[in-house]
């Protein structure tokens, strides 16, 4: 009802290696972990998939970047795992995302 029939649906989701890294350093494993499929199947009955995207850099991040992106996760509210990022310097990290453009049914 919100979307026009002319509109599109954006959906971001972090792709399977998205700071795979960083949970390897501070989780003890980094495992790929797809979410596109899963978040897909929440909007086929009202959309079709118009296109995707698959983005993926990697960064180098001081002690400072990392603690702020590890608060943005739920690994934040770890306190073992802020323990072990309080002794890493600096990290490659992986960023990752699976864009989907949705066109709505009609």
């Amino acid at each position: 009802r919100i979307i026009s029939a002319e509109g599109r649906l954006i959906v971001v989701v972090p792709g399977e290696d998205d700071q795979i890294e960083l949970r390897e350093a501070v989780l003890g494993k980094g495992l790929p972990k797809d979410r596109a499929e899963t978040t897909l199947t929440h909007f086929i009955d009202h959309f079709s998939l118009e296109n995707e995207q698959r983005l993926r850099y990697t960064v180098n991040l001081d002690t400072e970047a990392l603690r702020d992106l590890f608060a943005l996760s739920y690994r934040g509210a770890r306190r073992q795992a802020a323990e072990r990022l309080a002794l890493i310097s600096r990290l490659d990290v992986t960023l990752s995302y699976h864009l989907f453009c949705l066109k709505p049914l009609r």
